[in-house]
């Protein structure tokens, strides 16, 4: 198939020609033939089919992925299947015949659409049976239904059958109305009234509930209706803001876009009353009338009172939200034309009727005809004029009057009864007219009173429109409400739920609680108004509460007067309170559920995110960067309980909506000692989606790349995320985890291989969140910075929070951002600051589900004595609402709250006090369970909680249900998990120091114990000894326990190598020492040295020279024997030379050879050195290859320990002294002539071949380095393999062409980093690049690039190799050409600095600038150079 490049955003975008025989897998999008018949959308149609019903039962977040697993299969075909869309010809807009690939957020959209959609071919034959069953549950006659013959008791079963023909009949000719609606049976009503609606046709004792489940389709002129604000179900691309709920972004709400120019010439123009009565008669009550809730009114509907009919109807959920959007219109008309009012003086004051006309007269509604079937339930405001309409919209009158006359015609044509009555007329605006000049109000005056008239005025219209066209009665206008006055008379009024009954007529207050206040009313006295009557009347007919709230507190504007508390002062509250109403419906507009209120209480809103709309953006920002930018690290600080985690959830919905994948974990302050247990708890979670994710090509895939790239090494790493064995089937015995130069080294860079492989097969980016990063351990900080390091630019972002008031100027999180910032990486801190008043309040009325003007004066108080601290916030909540300081009102069916007291109640100033004090208050056992899981930190299985309770006799798990029901902790897949850290805190705290000792020891030793019965040692070793520790030897008297608890320490120290992580071993060995009295030497000698040992390897490993250097004091002090002394002289040695002290350390190890029975004499000339190298040449001429590779392995441990001293001798004499490096090398080939080959004989023949080639023996030396090489193999001996294949290629780059050495070099590079040795990967990587300068292989800019990479993994790496470092720079000038003397080395020590510390250092820098200068033929500076290089004495 023909394709051409197309370049859009960086990507290839495909352009073909259809149809082809590679294209019938592809997804065409669109609505023509081509797309109808096309064989990849018949397929595309099939799969969707398959995936409704678990995509209808998903949760939102789930409904995304659903789609993408769809896309996975569409691209899996044979050929690939692709998602097309036709590009139209730029010059003429028609179609091009050619068709581009779309992107994935666009195909996602494809398919979710699909998931949704109803089969439209199915809805007649889906009325047909509903009415067949329908009518053989009535006993009706399947033959007399389709005859049309039923029997007069079922005339209107008669009827709704022939609507439902009537209706489908009519689908046919109303081609260009194809939007769709769903139902779903519901037995309840949402508000407790009445269900909104009924399908034609359908089970007449069924009530059925309608929603949207995504945005209508367009109208067939091509108009997008509410497109901007179309409600989804989560499974749509949304931008960040739309995961908040901070305030109520009430713009949002009143900027929807006008109705198209296309649609509107079907829409009409209608008054109020006609709507109003239009309506109720098209949503009608027939389907309800059957039902037995309402039998109290007989069977014959004809004879109900109209009353009851039109308050079922006008009930109805589809009309409270569509009269809604109307009340919505009319206030924003009157908000715009006073706040045009205030910023010109004149011209419009004349628009405004006077005080006791009829407003509701004078509104009209204009509307989109359209049938019952087509209805389109949205949530969305009705549209504001266009900036080019004026205030009122048309200002001509007449014509408005003529569309309003045409419209009657409209409604009053000739048409069936059963037509007509399911004809509805959708608003999509609403406007009061302009008054006549007789009723015009002069507005000139007080402003206040002004505004009160007016809501008064649009109260009276809402009164209309929310009561089915009833208007305001005289007695129920004036009649006043006395407090706390219980009523006698009695009417009967309609209960929604199914009976009739009589209702107490206004508001009983026998459960009022009275609070006083400042103003001597409480919040629960505040008045309902001078309309009671009026109100209960709307009460009646089913009209939500919140709705009759809005009008009352409207119209007690009466005359410009406020009467009530919660009384408007200005019509833009109004508006706001009915945006609420449309945007939050189940919080401000139903009725809540008092039952429940009363028995659970106040409910915090769980996962919602209140104020951070900034943050949430830039986070959003930073994940959708692309990678080749994306270089930072994102940090979330800010104090306890400030809402970083609450950020961090919404951030990962966001990602995971976004088709990326969220890995976390979280550091605590009381599970230190576990080996890397939050980096861990990530990747495992990881591992846990791919396995989850198993038979899909991505996850095939991966598991495919991981097991080439690593091999046996993934063993390593699966110690660490253990996990990792379910995609590689499990694993071979690793053997000893510590046969490397640094195993710690070693698991940094399989992790970042890990990331990398993961990373490259994900869409989107991965992101690894951190929380608590001021409990960070080193080694987890170490292992943090190298995955900053070596991911840049990568798929895979690192995000983490922490308390920064907590964490000072030196702590290792931010001395490690500073390092990786020094390497390029950049850092993005975003402090969170304390919620302002205004989001606090949207907060309070959000949990309330009351308006925020009304919850205002409670959310002051609660601000101010919180400053705006989420979590002080949500538990001084609760706290008040514990205390009856605020509670739920079953009379005023709303939260009511005494201020006064609450303003006047003592609160800690501190959350850790008031949490501290809301645990005091709980049962003791409560208290005492709640102290013993704190021991644990932040989490703990129940399986421990199980132990605990069985081993020390304890009743934990009651109590702590208890403490779950109060909000202190969650019950989480078998784990309880405290519901904040501070919690945790606050209930550790409750403890004395002896008493946290005393529990952590029993719960140690209880754990141990099971371990032991149980066989679960390896498993909770680390759970046991961390308590025990925690507790210390003071609980510990007996000195066999003291012994047990040290050896413990031993394993569980030997564990944490095996996985790789040294700090948290040596902190096992430390505790180890401290659990032995005094004579701990005299009393458990093997134990001790074992603990002594195994921590100067720790300390070694770290990089702790200083603590080699104390331990190795105490273990020569104390040995019995020097054998005792030399695995902790070697890493004193070892320390030595990583530290630069070279001199010292080659003393030390010439003395230890000494002692081991070798003596290095060195040669008196160069002569007597060629001599010696001679007679070992002939040792071995005689012996060919395959004798030597046979040749038997070194048995003798003393021996072996000399081996292990003479290499590490080599490497520091290449640094400090080369020229006694034959002596060395000459001395381990004798050894292993004389007594057999051990791993370090490598060492010794590579040395040997490269010092052959160097004095013209090139091919002899060429054999020794290959033997070398081979030796490695034979011995497996990793840890030296990445320093022969440095030496054996340089000798062998003296033989074949130099290009031939990059490739080795770079297996040399990547074998030492597998070990963990940095050094040799270093050197690897330096004559890698030397060799790629001097072939030619490759441009000056990559090689120069190549170089500066050489420096950057040295400095990350703390590799002090002045030799490399001063050859990276000579090899720089050489690529820019600059041989400028005055510029100083940046990155080299000076020349007196290394006089002292390493004069042959010193010595070798003049060599490079004499080589430097020669090469540009600059001899005079050449020869200044060479003088000092050979005057330099050593």
């Amino acid at each position: 198939m023909p394709f051409t490049h197309a370049f859009v955003s960086n990507k290839h975008i495909y352009l073909c020609q259809l149809p082809t025989a590679n294209c019938q897998q592809d997804v065409l999008f669109g609505k023509g033939k081509i797309a109808l018949n096309h064989p990849g959308n018949d397929q595309f149609r099939t799969i969707v089919e398959s995936w409704k019903k678990k995509y209808s039962n998903a949760k939102p977040a789930d409904k995304r992925k659903i789609a993408l697993e769809i896309i996975k299969i569409i691209e899996s075909l044979d050929p690939p299947g692709r998602f097309l869309i036709e590009v139209s010809n730029e010059s003429s807009g028609a179609c091009s015949g050619s068709w581009v690939q779309v992107n994935r957020e666009k195909a996602i959209k494809k398919v979710c659409h699909r998931l949704r959609e109803k089969k439209k071919e199915s809805r007649k034959s889906r009325t047909i049976d509903e009415s067949r069953k329908s009518a053989n549950d009535e006993g009706i006659d399947e033959h007399a239904i389709k005859s049309g013959e039923i029997s007069g008791g079922n005339d209107e079963l008669a009827r709704v059958v022939d609507a439902a023909s009537l209706i489908n009949n009519s689908l046919v000719s109303s081609a260009n109305k194809n939007q769709f609606w769903s139902c779903r049976i519901k037995n309840s009503p949402r508000n407790g009234n009445m269900p909104i609606l009924s399908e034609a046709g359908a089970n007449l004792e069924s009530e059925i509930y309608c929603e949207i489940n995504t945005a209508a389709s367009h109208l067939e002129q091509g108009a997008q209706y509410f497109n901007e604000n179309d409600i989804t179900n989560g499974d749509s691309s949304l931008t960040p803001s739309e995961f908040l709920e901070d305030g109520y972004n009430i713009s949002k709400i009143s900027t929807s876009p006008g109705l198209p120019a296309a649609a509107l010439e079907n829409s009409k123009t209608v008054k109020l009353n006609e709507w109003i009565a239009h309506t109720v008669k098209a949503v009608g009550i027939s389907t309800f009338a059957n039902s037995s809730h309402y039998s109290s009114y007989g069977d014959d509907i004809a004879s109900w009172p109209a009353e009851a009919k039109t308050s079922i109807a006008s009930s109805s959920e589809y009309y409270i939200l569509h009269a809604l959007k109307i009340g919505l219109s009319l206030a924003d008309q009157i908000c715009n034309w006073d706040e045009f009012r205030q910023n010109n003086s004149n011209g419009h004051d004349g628009f405004m009727s006077q005080p006791g006309k009829d407003w509701s007269s004078r509104t009209v509604v204009h509307v989109l005809h359209e049938t019952m079937n087509n209805a389109v339930f949205d949530l969305e405001p009705l549209p504001l004029s266009s900036a080019n309409e004026t205030l009122w919209g048309s200002n001509d009158s007449d014509s408005i009057l003529q569309s309003i006359t045409q419209s009657q015609q409209l409604l009053n044509r000739d048409s069936s009864e059963e037509q007509d009555k399911y004809q509805l007329l959708k608003p999509y605006k609403a406007q009061i007219l302009p008054p006549t000049e007789d009723e015009r109000w002069n507005t000139n005056g007080n402003l206040k009173k002004i505004h009160l008239h007016v809501i008064y005025n649009l109260g009276e219209v809402f009164y209309v429109l929310f009561s089915g066209g009833n208007k305001l009665h005289e007695d129920e206008e004036y009649e006043a409400y006395e407090h706390n006055t219980r009523r006698d008379r009695f009417e009967p009024a309609v209960d929604f739920s199914g009976q009739l009954k009589i209702s107490h007529i206004g508001s009983s207050r026998g459960d009022a609680i009275h609070f006083g206040n400042k103003k001597g009313r409480s919040s629960d006295t505040e008045s309902d108004g001078c309309h009671v009557t009026a109100i209960e009347s709307l009460k009646r007919h089913g009209v939500p509460i919140a709705i009759c709230k809005l009008i009352g507190n409207m119209l007690d504007c009466k005359n410009g007067d406020i009467i009530a508390d919660d009384s408007y002062h200005h019509i833009a509250d109004v508006r706001s309170d009915l945006q609420l109403m449309i945007k939050k419906p189940d919080k401000f507009l139903w009725d809540l559920d008092a039952e429940k209120l009363c028995k659970t209480g106040l409910e915090l809103t769980v996962n919602a995110l209140y104020g951070r709309k900034k943050e949430l953006e830039s986070l959003s920002d930073w994940y959708q960067r692309p990678s080749s930018q994306n270089d930072e690290f994102a940090i979330i600080s800010g104090p306890s309980g400030i809402g970083k985690t609450a950020l961090a959830n919404q951030f990962e919905k966001f990602v995971t909506d976004s088709g990326g994948i969220f890995i976390s974990g979280k550091f605590d302050q009381l599970k230190q000692s576990a080996p890397f247990p939050t980096i861990a708890c990530a990747f495992n979670e990881y591992c846990n989606f791919l396995v989850g994710d198993v038979g899909s090509r991505e996850s095939v895939d991966i598991a495919s790349a991981l097991r080439e790239v690593f091999g046996r090494d993934a063993c390593y790493l699966a110690r660490m995320i253990p996990n990792l064995s379910m995609i590689f089937g499990g694993f071979d015995d690793c053997g000893d985890a510590n046969d490397c130069v640094n195993a710690e080294k070693r698991l940094q860079y399989l992790l970042c291989r890990f990331v990398k492989v993961i990373s490259s097969f994900s869409a989107h980016p991965i992101v690894l969140f951190l929380d608590d990063l001021q409990w960070a351990d080193q080694a987890s900080i170490n292992l943090l910075s190298q995955l900053l390091l070596e991911s840049r630019f990568s798929r895979f972002l690192i995000a983490g929070a922490c308390r920064d008031n907590e964490m000072r100027h030196d702590h290792p999180i931010w001395n490690m951002v500073s390092a990786v910032q020094h390497l390029g990486v950049k850092a993005m801190n975003m402090k969170i600051s304390l919620l302002d008043k205004m989001t606090m309040n949207a907060m309070v009325s959000d949990v309330l589900c009351l308006p925020p003007r009304v919850t205002r004066p409670l959310s002051d108080v609660v601000h101010h004595k919180t400053k705006g601290n989420p979590l002080f916030y949500s538990r001084l909540m609760i706290s008040l609402n514990k205390e009856g300081l605020l509670q739920f009102s079953l009379s005023r069916r709303r939260w009511i709250w005494d201020e006064e007291n609450i303003q006047s109640r003592k609160i800690p100033d501190d959350v850790a006090k008031l949490l501290t004090s809301a645990i005091s208050q709980l049962p003791s056992d409560v208290q005492a369970a709640l102290c013993a899981l704190s021991c644990f930190g932040a989490s703990l299985d129940v399986s421990i909680v199980e132990i605990l309770e069985r081993y020390l006799d304890l009743q934990l798990k009651s109590s702590l249900g208890v403490a779950a029901t109060e909000g202190f902790l969650d019950l989480i897949k078998g784990r309880y998990i405290f519901s904040h850290d501070r919690v945790q805190e606050a209930a550790y705290n409750m403890m004395s120091t002896k008493e946290r000792a005393l529990r952590h020891s029993q719960y140690g030793v209880a754990i141990y114990s099971y371990a032991i019965d149980s066989g679960r040692t390896d498993e909770l070793l680390f759970t046991a000894i961390d308590q025990i520790n925690r507790g210390g030897p003071t609980f510990i008297s007996d000195s066999e326990q003291r012994a047990l608890m040290s050896n413990l320490n031993l394993q569980a120290g030997k564990k944490a190598m095996d996985m790789s992580d040294f700090s948290s071993a040596l902190t096992f060995f430390e505790y180890g020492v401290s659990f032995f009295e005094e004579n701990l030497w005299q009393n458990n000698y093997y134990l001790t040295l074992a603990l002594f040992d195994n921590a100067a390897k720790c300390a070694y490993a770290i990089g702790d020279h200083d603590k080699v250097n104390f331990l190795a004091e105490k273990v020569l002090t104390s040995a019995r024997s020097f054998g005792d002394e030399l695995n902790i002289m070697y890493f004193t040695v070892s320390a030595l030379c990583d530290a630069s002290l070279l001199d010292e350390a080659i003393q030390k190890s010439v003395w230890v050879l000494s002692m081991l029975g070798e003596e290095l004499h060195p040669a008196s000339s160069r002569e007597k050195m060629l001599v010696l190298i001679q007679e070992t040449r002939s040792t071995l001429c005689d012996r060919v290859d395959d004798e030597l590779m046979r040749y038997k392995p070194m048995e003798d441990s003393s021996k072996i320990m000399t081996m292990k001293f003479l290499s590490r001798l080599v490497v520091t004499l290449v640094m400090a002294r080369p020229a006694e490096i034959p002596l060395v090398t000459l001395k381990m080939v004798q050894l292993s002539l004389a007594h057999g080959m051990s791993p370090m004989s490598a060492v010794g023949f590579v040395y040997f071949g490269s010092i052959l080639a160097s004095i013209g023996h090139i091919e002899e030396g060429c054999r020794f380095v290959k033997l070398a090489k081979n030796l490695v193999q034979r011995f497996g001996c990793r840890e030296v393999a990445g320093e022969v294949i440095a030496i054996a290629t340089q000798t062998i780059g003296f033989v074949d062409p130099i290009h031939t050495t990059l490739d080795l070099h770079m297996e040399g590079y990547k074998m030492a980093l597998e070990v963990g040795d940095t050094r040799s990967a270093s050197i690897n990587f330096f004559f890698y690049c030397s060799c790629l300068l001097w072939s030619g292989s490759k441009s000056l800019s990559f090689t120069k690039n190549k170089f500066e990479e050489v420096c950057r993994f040295m400095k990350q790496h703390n590799v002090v190799a002045i030799l490399l470092i001063a050859g990276t720079r000579t090899m720089d000038k050489l690529i820019d050409g600059d041989v400028s003397q005055n510029e100083p080395p940046s990155n080299i020590p000076t020349e007196e600095f290394l006089k002292e510390k390493n004069p042959y250092a010193a010595k070798m820098l003049h060599f490079q600038n004499m080589f430097i200068h020669f090469m540009f033929r600059n001899f005079e500076a050449m020869e200044f150079s060479a003088k000092k290089y050979f005057d330099y004495k050593l």
